[in-house]
């Protein structure tokens, strides 16, 4: 699949493909148990009551977006191309929701304190080109959390 053919999979899937659910679905613990692992090491971080920006790079579903919430972020952006995903979001949490593919992020340089992309390097067409745009958009000095591909990647034989 060239790129265009692969963000089209993401961009028209139906949510229900990546549905955690607890008791119905393995992957709902390891989402729970990343999202507390990664908030509790962004604590660690941001200890002081600075203002902060965060991007919830490839939101899904809005875990993540819920967390940077919680962590005390001013201001929360969630990044999805499925729209779908963003009507999902909107419903758990309280952020900018803006629909964008991870490849070209429709953001200046240097908007965000904190970058969250967990679950997504697996699913997108050029891993340097995401770290390209996570590093334009992050300031010098913010916190990025990535999580890497995996066994539960869709490309995985």
């Amino acid at each position: 699949m060239n790129s265009t053919q692969i963000e089209d999979v993401f961009r028209t899937a139906d949510p229900s493909w990546w549905n955690p659910t607890p008791g119905q679905d393995r992957r709902s613990w390891l989402f729970q148990k990343q999202a507390e692992y990664v908030e509790r090491k962004c604590r660690e971080h941001f200890k002081d009551s600075s203002p902060l920006k965060g991007l919830d790079a490839g939101c899904g579903r809005g875990i993540h977006s819920q967390m940077l919430t919680r962590l005390g972020c001013s201001a929360v952006t969630s990044l999805d191309i499925n729209p779908a995903m963003l009507a999902l979001t909107s419903k758990v949490a309280c952020s900018t929701r803006v629909e964008g593919s991870l490849m070209e992020m429709p953001f200046g340089p240097s908007e965000f304190d904190l970058v969250v992309s967990l679950g997504t390097s697996m699913h997108v067409p050029s891993v340097p080109r995401l770290f390209f745009e996570i590093y334009r958009v992050l300031v010098t000095g913010g916190i990025l959390a990535i999580s890497m591909a995996n066994a539960l990647s869709m490309y995985r034989s």
